[in-house]
């Protein structure tokens, strides 16, 4: 089993590279996997030779209808959710492995989970036998299966198709790693592959992987010098540099719109600011229609106050979306996030000798939200970056070569 990471700037060419690859190459067997549905039908469109299958629940699950297109050798395309749902027994990864498929994955998986729990909540559950926690490599094994709670039906649920460790603080999900070894090759199609959790997670579970990148539509050793690429987008992004970033005091804070910044009651009246300042932008600067924008915040935070952005309550993307193309009409765009980690992911990696670089991975999560608007085509956007750290971390990002 080989990994390849494709590790390649947007528009560079790793979705033609790709098909290309896999019409050259019919005698094996493939299984495409992307973020949605409607994504995962591209090898259908690009391959129609390879008589690609999406499963289907029109008879049965969709998960048995999987292990009946693997037992036949069908080529497949599926989401990112349903690979991650398998339950790996022996029989089934015997099957994928006999079957000899290569897996193709199209941006990285969610494969690390922070359950968000705390040692209030955890350690009542292991004196009450609920689970265990290994003394040697703090993996979790759950013990009674009728728990009817609510708090950790989650935790039980993930523990039949994922390891759990507690780190001391909390506890965290990895997918199951053993699949991977199942496939005769695996190639990641992805942008930034070394801020992202996959990344540490193949680090933690020792799966080696060679990185290449699309020079000239095909794979190289050498990484190219992408600054041209990057003055060409220069010229189709307005960044917005003004007064409205002024939400209250003007000392600079790296924490300044993190997630835990907008849980703080005394940021309270610098957040009223900060959408204040957010709609004058974009419906008076701007004048910027709802379905020409989207604008991003923390999900719960949105879910407290929908209306936070008069006008624009339609407007509002996930900060972490990645690999759609429903908001390829929107021009102005306003990012009213800090992206870090979760502490509980990176102490736990940390602890296994995992390294973590934030700023790599708060580069990777916003680039990977602005290129779901129009700059996917080629088009003019307007940007609203107000986390002085966010900004400088793009900006740094547009002025140098990979």
């Amino acid at each position: 089993m080989s990994i390849t990471v494709v590790d390649s700037i947007m528009g560079s060419g790793k979705s033609t590279w790709v098909r290309n690859y896999m019409n050259s190459h019919p005698e094996k067997r493939w299984w495409y996997i992307a973020v949605y549905l409607n994504e995962a039908s591209v090898p259908k469109e690009g391959c129609p030779g390879l008589n690609f299958v999406e499963p289907s629940d029109e008879n049965t699950t969709k998960g048995k209808n999987l292990i009946s297109l693997i037992n036949k050798g069908e080529n497949i395309a599926s989401t990112h959710q349903l690979f991650l749902r398998i339950n790996q027994t022996p029989e089934l990864l015997e099957q994928i492995r006999e079957q000899g498929y290569t897996l193709v994955i199209d941006e990285v998986l969610n494969v690390v989970t922070d359950f968000g729990k705390k040692n209030d909540d955890i350690q009542p559950q292991i004196q009450a036998h609920t689970f265990s926690v290994d003394d040697e490599n703090h993996k979790l094994t759950w013990l009674n299966e009728e728990y009817k709670g609510k708090e950790f039906l989650e935790v039980k649920k993930k523990a039949r198709t994922e390891d759990i460790y507690y780190n001391g603080e909390g506890l965290i999900s990895l997918f199951k790693s053993d699949i991977f070894n199942a496939f005769q090759d695996v190639y990641v199609l992805t942008y930034l592959f070394a801020g992202s959790d996959m990344r540490m997670y193949f680090d933690f579970n020792k799966l080696n992987y060679t990185t290449r990148h699309i020079v000239n539509g095909e794979l190289s050793q050498t990484k190219p010098d992408n600054l041209t690429e990057k003055n060409r987008i220069k010229t189709l992004i307005n960044l917005y540099d003004g007064p409205r970033y002024q939400i209250g005091s003007n000392r600079y804070n790296t924490y300044h719109l993190s997630k835990s910044w907008y849980f703080q009651q005394k940021h309270f009246a610098a957040q009223e600011t900060l959408f204040r300042n957010t709609y004058n932008y974009l419906y008076n600067d701007l004048h910027a229609k709802s379905n020409e924008t989207m604008y991003t915040v923390f999900k719960q935070i949105y879910d407290k106050n929908p209306n936070m952005i008069p006008s624009y309550k339609k407007s509002f993307v996930e900060c972490n979306a990645i690999a759609t193309n429903m908001y390829r009409d929107r021009l102005h765009l306003a990012y009213l996030v800090n992206m870090f980690k979760s502490p509980e992911t990176d102490k736990f990696f940390s602890q296994h000798g995992v390294t973590c670089n934030e700023d790599e991975y708060a580069r990777s999560s916003m680039l990977q939200w602005i290129w779901r608007s129009a700059i996917r085509d080629n088009r003019p956007i307007t940007l609203f970056i107000p986390s002085q750290r966010m900004r400088n971390i793009f900006i740094s990002w547009l002025n140098k070569s990979d």
